[in-house]
Protein backbone atom coordinates (compact mmCIF):
# COMPACT_ATOMS: atom_id res chain seq x y z
CA UNK A 1 0.00 0.00 0.00
CA UNK A 2 1.31 3.76 -0.66
CA UNK A 3 -0.15 6.76 0.87
CA UNK A 4 -0.05 9.50 -1.39
CA UNK A 5 -0.51 13.09 0.90
CA UNK A 6 -0.38 16.84 0.80
CA UNK A 7 2.22 18.81 2.22
CA UNK A 8 -0.02 21.16 3.49
CA UNK A 9 -2.98 20.89 5.29
CA UNK A 10 -5.45 19.40 2.83
CA UNK A 11 -9.32 17.77 4.35
CA UNK A 12 -9.10 15.91 1.16
CA UNK A 13 -5.43 15.81 0.06
CA UNK A 14 -4.90 11.97 1.08
CA UNK A 15 -5.20 8.97 -0.70
CA UNK A 16 -4.00 5.58 -0.33
CA UNK A 17 -3.77 3.30 -3.10
CA UNK A 18 -2.89 -0.63 -3.53
CA UNK A 19 -0.20 -1.02 -6.24
CA UNK A 20 -0.19 -3.52 -8.83
CA UNK A 21 2.98 -6.00 -9.77
CA UNK A 22 3.59 -3.54 -12.73
CA UNK A 23 4.15 -0.55 -10.48
CA UNK A 24 8.47 0.27 -10.12
CA UNK A 25 9.38 1.50 -6.52
CA UNK A 26 12.85 -0.44 -6.56
CA UNK A 27 14.51 1.16 -9.96
CA UNK A 28 17.15 3.21 -9.55
CA UNK A 29 20.45 4.07 -11.37
CA UNK A 30 24.38 5.50 -10.77
CA UNK A 31 25.08 8.87 -11.76
CA UNK A 32 27.60 7.38 -14.05
CA UNK A 33 29.40 9.18 -17.16
CA UNK A 34 31.64 7.63 -20.09
CA UNK A 35 33.72 9.51 -22.15
CA UNK A 36 36.08 8.31 -24.93
CA UNK A 37 40.09 9.14 -24.65
CA UNK A 38 42.69 9.55 -26.87
CA UNK A 39 44.06 5.75 -26.98
CA UNK A 40 40.94 4.04 -27.86
CA UNK A 41 40.00 3.42 -24.15
CA UNK A 42 37.23 5.36 -21.72
CA UNK A 43 37.66 7.64 -18.57
CA UNK A 44 34.64 6.32 -16.41
CA UNK A 45 33.34 8.82 -13.74
CA UNK A 46 30.60 7.31 -11.16
CA UNK A 47 29.00 10.05 -8.71
CA UNK A 48 26.94 7.27 -6.84
CA UNK A 49 23.80 7.09 -6.17
CA UNK A 50 21.21 10.02 -4.79
CA UNK A 51 17.64 9.41 -3.96
CA UNK A 52 16.70 12.12 -6.77
CA UNK A 53 17.85 9.26 -9.27
CA UNK A 54 14.96 6.89 -8.21
CA UNK A 55 11.59 7.28 -10.28
CA UNK A 56 8.75 6.24 -8.81
CA UNK A 57 5.97 4.52 -11.28
CA UNK A 58 2.71 3.29 -9.32
CA UNK A 59 0.19 0.88 -11.27
CA UNK A 60 -3.14 0.98 -9.36
CA UNK A 61 -6.78 -0.57 -9.74
CA UNK A 62 -8.67 2.67 -9.11
CA UNK A 63 -11.65 1.83 -6.70
CA UNK A 64 -13.97 4.31 -7.03
CA UNK A 65 -14.05 7.56 -9.42
CA UNK A 66 -14.01 9.29 -6.00
CA UNK A 67 -10.59 7.98 -5.33
CA UNK A 68 -9.85 8.86 -9.35
CA UNK A 69 -11.01 12.58 -8.42
CA UNK A 70 -8.77 12.60 -5.46
CA UNK A 71 -5.46 11.43 -7.38
CA UNK A 72 -5.97 14.12 -9.82
CA UNK A 73 -6.53 16.95 -7.72
CA UNK A 74 -3.45 16.06 -5.99
CA UNK A 75 -1.59 15.82 -8.90
CA UNK A 76 -3.01 19.17 -10.56
CA UNK A 77 -3.01 21.14 -7.37
CA UNK A 78 0.96 20.29 -5.98
CA UNK A 79 3.60 20.58 -7.34
CA UNK A 80 5.00 18.87 -4.23
CA UNK A 81 3.48 15.43 -2.13
CA UNK A 82 4.68 12.97 0.55
CA UNK A 83 4.48 9.47 -0.78
CA UNK A 84 4.52 6.66 2.31
CA UNK A 85 5.60 3.38 0.85
CA UNK A 86 6.95 0.51 2.95
CA UNK A 87 10.98 1.81 2.05
CA UNK A 88 9.98 4.41 4.39
CA UNK A 89 8.63 8.53 3.50
CA UNK A 90 9.88 10.69 0.62
CA UNK A 91 9.10 14.08 -0.38
CA UNK A 92 8.07 13.50 -4.37
CA UNK A 93 7.34 15.59 -7.72
CA UNK A 94 3.99 13.93 -9.26
CA UNK A 95 5.26 13.81 -12.61
CA UNK A 96 2.03 12.08 -14.38
CA UNK A 97 -1.32 10.89 -14.15
CA UNK A 98 -2.66 8.16 -16.79
CA UNK A 99 -5.95 6.67 -16.53
CA UNK A 100 -6.60 3.71 -18.68
CA UNK A 101 -9.47 1.99 -18.90
CA UNK A 102 -9.04 -0.88 -15.93
CA UNK A 103 -6.23 1.03 -14.05
CA UNK A 104 -4.21 4.18 -13.19
CA UNK A 105 -0.56 4.83 -13.76
CA UNK A 106 1.17 7.65 -11.39
CA UNK A 107 4.33 8.74 -12.14
CA UNK A 108 6.74 10.67 -9.59
CA UNK A 109 10.31 11.92 -9.01
CA UNK A 110 11.73 11.48 -5.86
CA UNK A 111 13.26 15.00 -4.08
CA UNK A 112 14.12 13.64 -1.35
CA UNK A 113 14.18 11.24 2.02
CA UNK A 114 11.76 12.37 4.85
CA UNK A 115 12.02 9.08 7.30
CA UNK A 116 13.44 5.50 6.08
Amino acid sequence: MIGISARVYDLDGHVVVQELDGSELDTFSRRISVTATLDGGVAVEDRGHAVSDRPFTISARSRSAAERAALKRLIETYAELTLCTADGAFLAAPQSFILGAAELTLAFRIKGVLSG
